[in-house]
């Protein structure tokens, strides 16, 4: 985590100490909707070293175009593509500068591919609400192809939303579901897999009476990540999850539902965390003030999924974000 560490230092100083990489957004989907309109898996292509902007974007035209009810992609907005080309927005220094990356040919380059998904009708335009919860996905993950939201929670709550039905002799346990997820695409012009990334990790607060106990604590949680022992253990646990019982109730004797992990997916989830499969990027714009979430939030959804100008927003925003970073 030695590097990882390193992106978080300022001006030369450690604050905060992360034990854990882990993802942050993916493209979560339904095979069984893929196979019904003989629609390649995306997997496939990863694995195939073929998952790239383009075959995402002719995935997305064939789902469209088999029928009109069908949406392409909803969720996240052009953050995590930004990311598959390594750029970010804002960026912090080690020595503290920050600096504005709104005019580098790599987001611009980005924001028009997503501002084209728009003008060729295949992002969502709200006809499910405001904003697609996993759960609501889930129950319309027949209409909706892709969608972009961290694959742990969604993975699970998808699950749990189909399976875990009202009343427990209703539950599908022990089963697999048919969701899955895959990173981002590939930018075709990238030479490395870059995906966004986030961190779990603490910080001990000033004056602590027991920085030693602290740093036990730290330290502790990373054996949870990398004893290979509990590695296997967590995965067992995951794929193959010892049933549970109601043991009182009017539900005596029924199992409990638990999530059963599709082993390729588990394994993939993993590898989407391992720093020698994939190369991170972490965009520092999220951590100044709500003024620069919600410039950025505007600048990075409206041209996907309203329309608007990427050039005319960052032409007017690129002063403002200026200003706010500058204060660093």
């Amino acid at each position: 985590m030695a590097e990882t560490a390193e992106n978080f230092a300022y001006k030369g100083k450690h604050y905060y100490f992360p034990y854990r990489i882990t993802t942050n957004f993916a493209l979560n989907y339904n095979r069984k909707s893929l196979e019904e309109y003989s629609i390649d898996d995306p997997y496939d292509l990863y694995m195939n070293n073929q998952w790239t902007w383009d075959s995402f974007k002719r995935l997305l035209i064939e789902w469209c175009n088999a029928d009109d009810n069908h949406i392409g992609y909803a969720g996240e907005g052009a953050m995590s593509f930004i990311a598959t080309t390594g750029s970010s927005l804002v960026k912090v220094q080690p020595d503290g500068t920050a600096k504005c990356n709104i005019g580098d040919p790599n987001i611009t380059r980005t924001m028009e591919f997503c501002s084209d998904l728009y003008r060729n009708g295949l992002t969502y335009q709200g006809e499910l609400g405001d904003w697609v919860s996993p759960q609501t996905w889930a129950d319309n993950s027949d209409r909706i192809l892709f969608l972009g939201m961290n694959p742990e929670w969604t993975y699970g709550a998808a699950a749990k939303q189909v399976q875990d039905k009202e009343g427990a002799e209703n539950d599908i346990c022990n089963t697999v579901s048919d969701f899955a997820f895959i990173p981002f695409p590939r930018d075709p012009t990238s030479d490395k897999y870059y995906i966004a990334y986030d961190t779990f990790g603490y910080l001990v607060a000033k004056g602590a009476k027991n920085k030693k106990g602290a740093v036990d604590w730290i330290n502790l949680n990373r054996v949870y990540e990398t004893d290979e022992n509990i590695i296997a253990s967590k995965k067992k646990d995951a794929v193959a999850p010892e049933p549970v019982y109601y043991t009182k109730g009017k539900y005596t004797g029924y199992q409990k539902w638990s999530l059963v992990w599709d082993e390729r997916q588990y394994d993939l989830w993993q590898d989407m965390m391992n720093p020698s499969k994939f190369s991170f990027t972490f965009d520092d714009c999220w951590g100044f003030n709500d003024d620069l979430k919600t410039i950025c939030n505007k600048i990075l959804f409206d041209p996907m999924f309203h329309g608007e100008s990427f050039t005319q927003l960052s032409s007017e925003y690129k002063p403002v974000i200026e200003n706010i970073i500058s204060g660093v």
